[in-house]
């Protein structure tokens, strides 16, 4: 016998009952970037940008957190801690402030229920 362990190719072969086929493999979720882009719907942002006196950037701010919101629950109303507009940079007065900016140019409403965190629904489709 030699030492080439090729030269017998029918005992190296596998029987095809004794095989299963490979499992295929399970397509990856794509994972949810946190440094992603925001689309701004036309609506919001002319009205932000036409409002006078001119919104500050806090305001800008709200509004691209409330629209993250919206997108990412699928729903036309989120609720807003002050918590979450901490990460963003703003605080609880610039939140309040921008809120109350934010419904008197019609683009949401908002309802506060004591101590609880702002439940804010969008007047303006925020998905156009």
């Amino acid at each position: 016998m030699t030492d080439n362990p090729f030269e017998d190719l029918e005992a190296l072969r596998v029987n095809g009952e004794d095989t299963q086929p490979a499992p295929t493999p399970k397509r990856q979720q794509r994972r949810q970037r946190e440094d992603g882009y925001l689309l701004v719907p036309a609506g919001w942002l002319l009205a932000l940008r036409a409002a006078r006196p001119p919104v500050s950037g806090a305001t800008y701010a709200v509004a691209f957190c409330l629209l993250e919101r919206f997108y990412r629950e699928g729903s036309r109303t989120v609720r807003l801690s002050n918590l979450r507009m901490e990460t963003w940079g703003i605080g609880r007065c610039g939140k309040n402030k921008s809120l109350r900016q934010l419904v008197g140019l019609g683009l949401i409403s908002t309802e506060q229920t004591g101590t609880q965190s702002t439940a804010v629904t969008a007047l303006v489709d925020p998905f156009k």
